[in-house]
């Protein structure tokens, strides 16, 4: 129970309150966010001034929580790591932090996700994390920032030039949001992880998105996943992937592509050595089968892939399944809600030696 939770923090805390070289401290999923729980950690995070790396998220803070850990955690001066992601914070927390972390100029990797902050919260963040010149990491994911609070974020990321991953998933920027967002990573030649997840990118959204990815020659990850992309999103985006040679791990799932769309996709890939590779959920079909198992057999680097609920059937599990066999490197497979026969699914098993079968 709750109380059980508390003596129990309490009694961690007693245990580290004297450690005064501590430096990484992780308290997540802790219900920490009662009266005594954030009293009990901003007395807690006085004593451990040398902390650079910070772990408090889901505790659920609130408002009240935020504020008054804030006031301490200005003075961890070699903070380099927090993540303070999942806590209702809400817009006055958002005030209350970016305030806690304005100066702490050490700073390399925030995640504030998960937390409500909205238009107002994200100019409050954006305010702070402008003069942040050392971080490289910032996670800003599920916080219904919409297409407004877009244009602060691109006020505060257009001055980071040295940002390597960037999750601005979840937040239903839509076509303007998107531009915005474009517009602030427009300098940014050493992004190597870009999220874009479930932002209601359509065409014209990925037209944007094309002109300014054109120089992230490093980039290694991109999420594009629960987008509107559709057959003609995926046949621009074929043309974005020549500049894209470094890339090691796409997400397109639930997409919409269908037959046409994964043979756009499967065009622009052929060329690069995927690590993992997700067109989950886009009814390819068995043709877009064959077409994917084509396009994926040089790939010789490809561990992971997800082609879950694609209604690819039996036939389109044969073509993979030949493919399959094929590829060293290859330990993950989905391909579960297929609509296979119980024949096909033996297939499956009998090279289950060679990949994790994911059913």
């Amino acid at each position: 129970g709750d109380e059980d939770n508390e003596n129990a923090v309490k009694y961690i805390y007693e245990a580290i309150e004297n450690s005064s070289f501590l430096t990484t401290l992780d308290i997540s999923g802790n219900k920490l966010g009662t009266d005594n729980g954030f009293e009990r950690l901003s007395y807690l995070l006085k004593k451990l001034s040398s902390l650079t790396t910070l772990d408090i998220s889901g505790n659920n803070f609130g408002t009240n929580g935020t504020k008054y850990l804030s006031e301490n955690i200005k003075s961890l001066h070699f903070l380099s790591t927090l993540h303070f992601n999942k806590n209702s914070i809400e817009v006055e927390g958002a005030k209350y932090l970016s305030e806690g972390i304005k100066n702490l100029t050490s700073l390399t990797k925030l995640n504030i996700s998960d937390n409500q902050i909205g238009v107002v919260g994200t100019k409050y963040f954006s305010e702070t994390i402008r003069d942040l010149t050392s971080l490289t990491d910032l996670n800003i994911s599920s916080n219904k920032i919409g297409s407004d609070g877009a244009i602060h974020l691109k006020e505060a990321i257009i001055t980071l030039p040295s940002l390597r991953i960037l999750n601005v998933s979840k937040n239903g920027l839509e076509l303007d949001g998107i531009r915005y967002v474009c517009e602030g990573i427009l300098n940014f030649k050493y992004l190597e992880d870009f999220n874009l997840a479930s932002n209601k990118i359509d065409v014209d959204g990925i037209k944007y998105l094309g002109r300014h990815l054109k120089d992230c020659t490093l980039l290694t990850k991109l999420d594009l996943s629960n987008n509107y992309l559709g057959v003609n999103g995926a046949k621009y985006f074929c043309g974005i992937l020549e500049n894209l040679l470094s890339l090691s791990e796409l997400n397109f799932s639930r997409n919409d592509l269908g037959e046409n769309g994964i043979e756009y996709l499967c065009d622009g890939i052929k060329n690069i050595q995927l690590k993992s590779f997700d067109v989950s959920d886009n009814k390819i079909r068995e043709n877009g089968a064959k077409i994917l198992s084509d396009s994926i057999k040089d790939m010789i680097s490809l561990k992971s892939l997800n082609i879950k609920n694609n209604g690819i059937g039996n036939i389109g599990a044969y073509y993979l399944c030949n493919r399959i066999k094929t590829l060293p490197s290859l330990t993950s497979v989905n391909i579960s809600d297929n609509f296979l026969s119980p024949q096909s699914e033996k297939i499956f098993k009998k090279i289950s030696h060679v990949i994790n079968w994911e059913k």
